[in-house]
C-alpha cells in the first residue's frame, strides 16, 4: 500500500483562505489533504485538473460568484454529484452550511453587486488620486502644506467606503483605523497649530 494516500482530497475557493487551510490541515491533516485557490475561476481550473473529492466554497466569495461556481460544477459531468459546502464564516469552522440552499441572485441583486464594484473601484482610484495630492502637498514647502493632511483624510475614507461596499473586513479595519487614528488626527493637529 505505499504510494497510495487514503487522504480526501478538500478544494477550498476562498481569496482568504490560509486560515480554514491552516486549521483543516492542523486538525484532520493525516485525513484530508487541502488545496486552496482564490478565486472561482482559479478553483474551476483546479477543479479540473486535481478533481478534489469535495469542494468547499468560502465565505469571501460573492454571492454571485458562489452561484457561478455551483451552476458550473453541477454542468461538468464529472463533478455533478461532488459535495459542495458553503463555510458561513471563519474560524467558527462548525458552522458549515450545505451549497443547495444557496438561491440565484436576483437580476436586480447583479446590478446591484456590479453597480457597487463600479463604485468601489472609482472610489479607490480618487482614493490614489487624493493620497499622491495630499502627500505632494505635505512635502512642498507652501503656505498650504497643510491641506495635505485633509488630502490624505479624504483618500483613507474613499478607501474606507470601497472596503465597506465590498465587504472587505481586513481593510475595513486597516483604512478605518488610518483614518481614524492617522489622518483625522493629522487634521486636528494641523488644525490646532
Amino acid at each position: 500500500m505505499h504510494g497510495i494516500s487514503t487522504r480526501k482530497q478538500i478544494l477550498i475557493i476562498d481569496p482568504d483562505a490560509s486560515l480554514a487551510k491552516t486549521l483543516l490541515d492542523d486538525t484532520y491533516g493525516n485525513l484530508i489533504e487541502v488545496t486552496i485557490a482564490c478565486n472561482s475561476r482559479a478553483g474551476m481550473t483546479l477543479v479540473k485538473e486535481i478533481m478534489p473529492d469535495a469542494v468547499s466554497i468560502g465565505s469571501q466569495l460573492s454571492s454571485i460568484e458562489c452561484y457561478e461556481v455551483v451552476q458550473k460544477l453541477r454542468s461538468f459531468s464529472p463533478t455533478t454529484q461532488m459535495p459542495i459546502v458553503f463555510f458561513s464564516g471563519l474560524p467558527d469552522l462548525s458552522r458549515i452550511i450545505d451549497i443547495t440552499e444557496l438561491k440565484q441572485p436576483s437580476d436586480r441583486q447583479q446590478k446591484r453587486s456590479r453597480q457597487q464594484e463600479r463604485l468601489a473601484k472609482i472610489l479607490k482610484w480618487s482614493s490614489s488620486a487624493c493620497a499622491i495630492a495630499g502627500g505632494v502637498l505635505l512635502a512642498s514647502n507652501i503656505p498650504i502644506s497643510g491641506f495635505g493632511f485633509i488630502g490624505l483624510a479624504t483618500s483613507s475614507f474613499q478607501m474606507l467606503l470601497a472596503s465597506c461596499l465590498l465587504a472587505d473586513k481586513t481593510m475595513v479595519v486597516y483604512s478605518g483605523a488610518l483614518f481614524i487614528f492617522v489622518d483625522c488626527l493629522g487634521v486636528f493637529r494641523w488644525l490646532i497649530m
